[in-house]
């Protein structure tokens, strides 16, 4: 048994409990159960670090080994493996020996590897990739000779342009510093710092998407509402025309990439007022006056209303001496409770008065 394919299935994560399982695996081959779900987990791999089309799966009976040499023999192809003995001749005849399942071991172990290595070397170039759209890096770098006074022969190599640039910017610099503020970002990151600031970003992506394509629907809905009006009808065309060229430069997904924490300045820490002259400038419209003209002040300020007029507070009665009772309206109503004649609890019987709650 080769000892490197054991070491490389303990290094890639593969879990080996025992070394002599592992022997009577590849003793049995494509029949056993336990080697073609190594085979599977080999392919499950490579498949997700290399975006393949075609994987390999285990089986569940020893009758389905031709099937599994069938994906087996897919699988490797795809991958362009090098050994001949493991993608040609008939597949019932492949995989035979113990040798020939060693050498696809080996070989699937290196190329795990590899692309392991190839994946997290991209991962971590990944965050300081600059994206350039192709159709303005040709009227971009016209921009920077113009202004510059570089003239570019059609044999010069990408090279040497971009050092006659940078040649250039330092000069200009040297002249007056003023031009270039100091950057934003002045101590390196480490990489762990890098991918902390690459999650920080796609999350700040993510939100700010969502917040544009709230603010593009509301702006279709408001240029929908315009075709109802009496005015607009006979007119939808020229709406379109004036609406569609201004719409297709507004992108959903913000222009701000991660490699603007490096080219940011010091300037990005001056906060400038939405009611500066500077930004104010920008919004006024003399149609913006014309469709919200001044209008009187109609309050409704909450700080502004009167407050409610309250229950005056309970306050007890004052001492003083109170008169006699009421009485009735035979006796006066002066001397406590003889001031007035006394009456039957059950009402005035000559009177022919009648009390419903008095006792008879």
């Amino acid at each position: 048994m080769d000892f490197d394919v054991l070491d490389s299935l303990d290094d890639l994560g593969y879990s080996v409990k025992d070394d002599c399982k592992i022997k009577d695996v590849l003793k049995v081959g494509p029949k056993s159960i336990e080697f073609t779900q190594l085979i599977e987990w080999f392919s499950k791999e490579l498949q997700a670090l290399l975006k393949l089309d075609s994987c390999v799966n285990a089986i569940t009976d020893p009758d389905d080994s031709s099937a599994f040499l069938l994906e087996v023999s897919s699988f490797l192809k795809e991958l362009k493996c090098p050994y001949k003995a493991l993608v040609s001749g008939p597949i019932s005849q492949r995989l035979l020996d113990e040798e020939s399942r060693l050498t696809l071991l080996d070989y699937l172990c290196t190329e795990l590897q590899a692309a392991r290595i190839v994946y997290n070397r991209s991962k971590k170039l990944k965050a300081l990739e600059i994206e350039v759209d192709d159709s303005t890096i040709a009227t971009s770098l016209n921009n920077v000779q113009d202004v510059l006074g570089i003239k570019m022969g059609e044999n010069d190599e990408p090279i040497t342009v971009f050092s006659e640039i940078e040649e250039k910017v330092k000069e200009h610099i040297a002249k007056d510093p003023e031009v270039l503020p100091p950057p934003a970002l002045e101590e390196s990151f480490s990489a762990e710092q890098w991918d902390t600031l690459s999650d920080l970003y796609k999350d700040f992506l993510q939100d700010y998407q969502v917040r544009r394509e709230l603010l593009l629907t509301r702006l279709e809905v408001t240029i929908q509402s315009f075709k109802w009006g009496e005015g607009s009808k006979g007119k939808e065309n020229e709406i379109l025309r004036a609406y569609v060229y201004k719409r297709s430069k507004l992108k959903k997904s913000p222009s701000v990439k991660l490699s603007d924490v490096i080219a940011a300045r010091e300037s990005i820490f001056e906060i400038e007022k939405t009611s500066s002259d500077e930004l104010v400038k920008n919004t006024k419209s003399s149609l913006k006056r014309f469709l919200i003209s001044a209008v009187p002040d109609r309050g409704g300020r909450p700080k502004e209303q009167q407050p409610y007029v309250e229950m005056p507070n309970w306050k007890k009665r004052q001492g003083g001496g109170g008169g006699g009772g009421r009485g009735d309206y035979r006796g006066g109503g002066g001397g406590g409770r003889r001031g007035g004649q006394k009456r039957n609890k059950g009402g005035d019987r000559k009177g022919g008065n009648f009390d419903a709650a008095g006792s008879y």
